[in-house]
C-alpha cells in the first residue's frame, strides 16, 4: 500500500529561493501550456498532445533566451506541471460526460494564491538520520517529522510553499500494512452533528473542538485587511497572520480528529450516515421575487458544519479501520432523526432540541443517541454483519 508522509522543511536562504524558483516555473509551465491549448482549440478546434508540450518545452529552454532560466529547473519538475494540467483536462473532460452542471474548466494558477508546489517524480532520497531529504537541484535541506519514512520505497515527493515561508514535503512511498487486524466483531453506529461532533449507539458524545479564539483572532485580522491597501506590505503582513493562524487550526483540527477516531478503531464495522455534506454546505440567498431571509442563519450553519470536517473525520476512520481489516459502511441517512430507536415509530414531533420523546411509545433518549442507535441498526438490517467463520 502507499502512504502519505507530510513532513516539515527548515531551509535554509539559498534553498528557499531555490524551491520558490521550482513552485513558480511549476505555475509559469502550467499556464503557458495551458494558454497553449486553448489557443490551438480556438484556431483549429484541435488540442495539443502532452507529448508535443514536453517538446516544446524542451525547445523553450535549449533555443529561447527568454526561457533559459528554465535550465536550472529539474525537467521532472517541468514535466509534472504538464502532467498536472492533462490530469486536469481529463477530469474535466470526465466530468462533462457524467452531465455535470459545473464541470470546471481548468483554470490559470494565480501568482497571488496563497500556496504553491512542485513535484519530484523521482531523485529524493533521505539520509540514514532522517534528518535531512534531498531534493535534485536544490540539495540537502533539514526536515523534521521523517522518521516513518522509508528510504527505499519513496515514490514521489510534493513541495509545498506557503505565502508566509512555511515550506513542507509530501513524501509518498510504498510500505507494508503492520497493524494488526481486529479479533473482535463488534459494531457501532454513529451520529455526526453541529451540538455534538460524535453520538455513538453507545450514548457515548463527544464535544467539537473548541477553536473560536482562534476564529476570533481571524475575524480581528480580517477586519484589519479590509482597512489596509491593497498590495501594500502592511496587507502582506497581515495576510500572512491570518494564513498561519489557519494553519495552526488546520493542524489542531486533524490532531484532534485522529484522537477521535482512534476511539473506534478496535469495532469490526462501524456505521455512519452516507451525508452529501457538499450539498449540505449550499448556501441560496433566493431570488428577488422569492428572497431567503434566513440565508444569514443558514451561512452560519454552513460554516459550522465546515469547521467540524465531517468528510475528513469519515475518511480518517475509513482507513485506519481498513488497515485492522475492519470497515466502515455508510447507510442512507433519511429519517434517522425522526424514527424511534424503540418501537420505529416516524414523527418529526418526536424530537424537541436536544431530547426525542416518541409521540407513540413515550420512550425518552437524547436525540443524537437516539439517530445513531438507527443508524447502527440500519446497517446492521441492509448489511451482513461480519462474524467468526
Amino acid at each position: 500500500m502507499y502512504r502519505g508522509n507530510v513532513i516539515k522543511l527548515y531551509p535554509n536562504r539559498q534553498q528557499s529561493m531555490a524551491i520558490k524558483m521550482f513552485t513558480d516555473a511549476t505555475r509559469y509551465i502550467y499556464n503557458h501550456c495551458l494558454a497553449m491549448r486553448i489557443e490551438r482549440y480556438k484556431q483549429e478546434s484541435k488540442t495539443i498532445s502532452k507529448n508535443d508540450l514536453f517538446a516544446h518545452i524542451k525547445y523553450l529552454k535549449d533555443n529561447d533566451e527568454d526561457h533559459s532560466w528554465l535550465k536550472s529547473i529539474h525537467s521532472q519538475v517541468l514535466q509534472q506541471s504538464i502532467h498536472r494540467l492533462d490530469r486536469a483536462y481529463t477530469n474535466f473532460f470526465r466530468r462533462v460526460k457524467q452531465g455535470t452542471i459545473a464541470p470546471g474548466f481548468p483554470k490559470f494558477k494565480s501568482k497571488k494564491y496563497y500556496k504553491h508546489s512542485c513535484d519530484f517524480p523521482q531523485g529524493v532520497k533521505m539520509n540514514d538520520k532522517r534528518s535531512k531529504i534531498y531534493l535534485p537541484k536544490i540539495g540537502w535541506v533539514k526536515c523534521r517529522g521523517a522518521s516513518r519514512v522509508d528510504n527505499k520505497s519513496i515514490k514521489t515527493v510534493t513541495v509545498t510553499m506557503q505565502s508566509d515561508g512555511y515550506i513542507t514535503a509530501s513524501v509518498i512511498g510504498e510500505c507494508e500494512n503492520q497493524t494488526e487486524a481486529n479479533t473482535n466483531y463488534d459494531t457501532i453506529g454513529i451520529d455526526v452533528g453541529t451540538r455534538s461532533l460524535i453520538a455513538d449507539s453507545h450514548g457515548v458524545q463527544i464535544d467539537p473542538i473548541y477553536i473560536k479564539p482562534l476564529t476570533d483572532r481571524i475575524a480581528k485580522y480580517q477586519n484589519m485587511l479590509d482597512r489596509s491597501k491593497k498590495g501594500s506590505n502592511n496587507s502582506v503582513r497581515i495576510k500572512n497572520h491570518i494564513a498561519r493562524l489557519y494553519r495552526k487550526i488546520t493542524n489542531i483540527r486533524d490532531n484532534y480528529l485522529h484522537h477521535v477516531a482512534n476511539r473506534y478503531v478496535g469495532y469490526r464495522i462501524v456505521y455512519v450516515e452516507d451525508l452529501n455534506i457538499k450539498h449540505m454546505t449550499m448556501n441560496t440567498k433566493g431570488t428577488k421575487d422569492k428572497p431567503n431571509y434566513h440565508s444569514k442563519q443558514k451561512t452560519k450553519l454552513n460554516a459550522v458544519i465546515i469547521r467540524q470536517a465531517w468528510g475528513k473525520f469519515f475518511s480518517i476512520l475509513s482507513y485506519k479501520l481498513s488497515d485492522r481489516k475492519s470497515m466502515l459502511v455508510k447507510v442512507d441517512p433519511s429519517y434517522t432523526s425522526q424514527t424511534c430507536s424503540k418501537c420505529g415509530h416516524i414523527d418529526k414531533k418526536s424530537r424537541h432540541g436536544k431530547r426525542y420523546t416518541c409521540t407513540a411509545c413515550g420512550y425518552d433518549i437524547d436525540a443524537d443517541t437516539n439517530a445513531a442507535i438507527n443508524i447502527e441498526t440500519r446497517g446492521r438490517t441492509k448489511y451482513i454483519s461480519i462474524g467468526p467463520k
